[in-house]
C-alpha cells in the first residue's frame, strides 16, 4: 500500500489520556522491585509494580511477614512511601474437573 507524500496513516485508539508526574521513575521502581524480590524475606504472595499509583505493591498472609518485609525494605534503602503493603488471603488453587 502506498501513501501520499510518504506519510503513514495512523489511528487514534486512545481518546482520553492523563499524564501525571509520579514520585518515582520506572527505573527506581524496577530496581527496588528486583532488590526486594530477591533480598527481602519471603512471606508475600503477590507483588506488582503498580504504575497507576506509582508504587510497589506486596501482599502478605500475616502482619509478622509484612513487618519483616518492611524492615528489610528499609535496610535496602527503599523509601517507605514507595510501598503499598497489605495483608490478605492468597488465591486458592483448584484443579478440575473442568465443565
Amino acid at each position: 500500500m502506498s501513501c501520499p507524500n510518504g506519510s503513514v496513516p495512523t489511528v487514534n485508539y486512545v481518546l482520553n489520556t492523563h499524564v501525571r508526574k509520579g514520585d518515582y521513575d520506572w527505573i527506581q521502581l524496577r530496581g527496588w522491585y528486583r532488590s526486594l524480590s530477591s533480598a527481602a524475606p519471603a512471606g508475600w504472595f503477590t507483588a506488582d509494580i503498580d504504575e497507576a499509583r506509582n508504587r510497589l505493591a506486596f501482599q502478605f498472609t500475616s502482619a509478622a511477614d509484612l513487618e519483616a518485609f518492611r524492615a528489610a525494605a528499609q535496610r535496602l534503602g527503599v523509601p517507605a512511601g514507595a510501598l503499598l503493603l497489605s495483608i490478605g488471603t492468597p488465591p486458592r488453587v483448584t484443579v478440575g474437573p473442568w465443565p
